[in-house]
């Protein structure tokens, strides 16, 4: 009988814990978008991994927020909505010119300094990750379904694994009609995102360099994967690209597999699984399919 009723007891205690644990979320959920403060005006900020820890807004012009430390007096999350975080920042009565750098530490993203006029466009703007478009409307933010490529361009996709297009752009060379004078100041930025990634939306030229556009995506210190990459123009005007592969495809390839493709044979296949952040080796080779090996790092 004891036993009957610890067992009984035990089962209503973990219940009750986990109603517990569940209900901040789920009240958090509910909870309603709050207006937005007199004389301030609202960030919204979207990053597809969804993570916003220690991303900041630094005001500066026409604010009354801490401009004396970058990194000690910015404006921290304010709340989530569905779009993403928000910053509430504020601004003077009488604001026309506010700028504003989302930034985590030294890493800005997208980089530029960003400008807000709140006497003629208002209170409430958005922030795509990777984007230098400050906007005033709601954009998308995971398309199911691409835009069309806008005249005179060409459509880099780039799919990274961990999700964070934050310091990532685009520098083209060859037939672009887009400015490349500096590597790490004058790029092409994220023009979207859909269910492959981020996609850049380059300015082209055909008639230059016999049609064949260069580009490396890169985070100015950083190539991935590292060679220069050409788009045949003539042939092509869009292509997808996977970080740390040197191919670039033009149709768009599995970003995961479910079951693993067969190892081509004379090769050999080097597994990494992250555990928190951090690969140790520890690989136990096995052999696959006759001459061909993988080695499994964990």
């Amino acid at each position: 009988m004891y036993r009957r009723t610890a067992s009984t007891v035990s089962a209503i205690f973990a219940f009750v814990s986990f109603l517990l644990i569940a209900a901040p979320s789920s009240l958090s959920a509910q909870t309603p978008v709050p207006p937005i403060p007199a004389n301030h005006v609202r960030i919204h900020y979207f990053r597809p991994n969804g993570n916003y820890l220690s991303w900041t807004v630094y005001a500066f012009g026409d604010t009354t927020e801490n401009t004396s430390n970058f990194n000690g007096g910015p404006v921290k999350v304010t709340g989530q909505d569905s779009f993403g975080a928000f910053f509430d920042v504020g601004v003077t009565s009488t604001a026309q010119n506010v700028g504003i750098i989302i930034h985590k530490g030294n890493i800005k993203d997208p980089g530029p300094n960003e400008f807000i006029d709140p006497a003629t466009q208002g209170n409430e703007y958005w922030q795509l990750s990777g984007s230098n478009v400050l906007h005033t409307t709601q954009p998308p933010t995971i398309q199911q379904t691409d835009p069309p490529i806008p005249a005179g361009k060409a459509r880099i996709h780039y799919h990274r694994p961990d999700n964070d297009y934050s310091v990532w752009n685009l520098y083209p060379f060859f037939a672009t009609t887009d400015p490349n004078s500096d590597f790490c100041n004058t790029n092409d930025f994220v023009a979207g995102y859909d269910t492959y990634g981020a996609y850049f939306d380059v300015g082209v030229d055909p008639t230059k360099f016999n049609g064949l556009l260069g580009f490396i995506i890169h985070n100015c210190g950083i190539k991935d994967p590292g060679p220069d990459m050409h788009l045949q123009l003539t042939q092509n005007l869009e292509a997808w690209v996977l970080s740390g592969s040197a191919t670039v495809y033009l149709t768009q390839p599995p970003t995961e597999f479910t079951t693993e493709p067969p190892i081509p044979a004379h090769k050999a296949r080097l597994i990494r699984i992250m555990r928190r952040g951090r690969s140790t080796p520890s690989a136990t080779p096995r052999k696959i399919r006759g001459t061909s090996t993988a080695v499994r790092c964990l």
